[in-house]
């Protein structure tokens, strides 16, 4: 039992050999002396300094660039952001407003948002469009509304109170000088990290830009419609502006391939959704005004100011708005071409008419007459009351304040 206990090395008898044995590698430091040796016996071992190879320049990075990429400062970035404009920005951004920065600029070149703010690394905020019609913002009091109730469903909190938020709204619209066009702005949780178990950690932002752009179109040209090739999901917030923004965009994008206007969406059965953030509306041939259900977008402003004007509009122009009643219901896409007009609704553009789906014609592919008299009633509807007289849904904008004097407006 002694002579058993006694090492197998005082014996001279070693372990039996890993080779061969499934998985077994050869250990790395002997696989690198082994390799050291192999070029000793050829005589292969050189320790020159490698050549440079062919066409080999000092401080060029090698692969696809041909020079290093430049460390900016901070004179040459703005220099940079300056040239770089585009001609649409140079022309439409009148003045943007920075809750990081505390006050407005109306240099487009600063207009900018950080690179880690939550929209723009992750989506996170909301975002809302008004017009700017004669100097006055239209709605202002119902997109602000609309809002607040998006911000408070996410659980985003609002950087000031929702007064301290118009009044910056309307100083970025006077501090543009422009009379007529849009103010978009968004609400964000502000600056934070990239992870998805980051979600801020700074103030809540807000930012508003006024654009000169008006979005004029010609509305006797209807435009083209293409079904896109994936539904949009219902989700817990489906009702908050722009939740679908991605999968619309997409839509977009292969609208556009296909020398279309838009892409609508539908469900798995064929039931209208939205239309890349418009309302999808139809006339049957019973003069029935028609619109699907808001439980994938959020519910349109400007649509309901349209159905509040109709009775009205249809007392005084009969012959124009044949509207005999309203209905929110299932919309398929088989009543949008059988209809006798079909139109999209939201705030950029008001009314739009559309005359195809896929190629298949909506009627005569021509302009509905009661798709132009809805637009021009909400287009006459936005238009600035007669001075001393008030109007619970315009808001004068205080150029004075901000520009000093009214020549000053473009």
């Amino acid at each position: 039992m002694e002579a058993a206990s006694t090492s197998c090395r005082c014996q001279g008898n070693f372990p039996a050999s890993n080779i061969g044995r499934p998985g077994w590698r050869i250990p790395r430091a002997r696989v690198l002396r082994l390799r050291s040796q192999a070029l000793v016996e050829v005589g292969k071992f050189n320790l020159e300094p490698v050549p440079f190879p062919k066409g080999f320049r000092p401080g060029v990075v090698p692969g696809s660039r041909t020079k290093p990429t430049p460390l900016l400062d901070a004179d040459v970035m703005v220099q940079r952001l300056r040239s770089s404009m585009h001609d649409y920005g140079r022309q439409n951004f009148g003045a943007f407003y920075s809750s990081f920065m505390g006050g407005i600029v109306t240099d487009p070149a600063l207009m900018t948002v950080p690179v880690d703010d939550q929209f723009v690394c992750k989506g996170y905020g909301v975002s809302e469009t008004v017009i700017l019609r004669d100097g006055h913002l239209y709605m202002l009091e119902e997109h602000m509304a609309r809002l607040t109730s998006a911000c408070a469903q996410i659980g985003l909190s609002l950087p000031f109170s929702a007064v301290a938020i118009k009044r910056i709204i309307l100083d970025t619209a006077a501090a543009s000088g422009k009379l007529n066009g849009q103010l978009r702005f968004w609400i964000t949780p502000g600056r934070g990290g990239f992870s998805p178990v980051e979600l801020g950690g700074s103030e809540p932002a807000l930012y508003v830009i006024c654009l000169g752009d008006t979005y004029e179109i010609d509305r006797t040209e209807a435009w083209d419609a293409i079904l896109a090739e994936q539904p949009v999901q219902a989700t817990t917030v489906s009702s908050v502006l722009g939740n679908q923004r991605l999968l619309a965009t997409v839509g977009q994008v292969e609208a556009r391939a296909r020398d279309a206007h838009v892409a609508i969406f539908t469900d798995t059965e064929g039931f209208v959704q939205h239309c890349a953030g418009y309302t999808v509306c139809i006339l049957t041939q019973q003069d029935t005004l028609v619109y699907p259900p808001s439980d994938y977008a959020a519910p349109s402003v400007t649509l309901a100011r349209m159905l509040e004007m109709i009775p009205e509009e249809r007392a005084r122009s009969p012959d124009d708005v044949i509207v005999s009643n309203v209905q929110q219901r299932k919309l398929h896409i088989s009543e949008v071409l059988a209809a006798k007009e079909c139109f999209l609704v939201c705030t950029t553009f008001t009314i739009v008419p559309v005359c195809s789906v896929n190629g298949e014609p909506i009627a005569d592919r021509k302009t509905g007459l009661t798709t132009l008299a809805l637009h021009y009633m909400l287009d006459n509807d936005m238009l600035a009351p007669p001075l001393g007289v008030y109007s619970p849904r315009h808001l004068q904008v205080p150029y004075g304040y901000m520009t000093g004097m009214r020549s000053q407006l473009v």
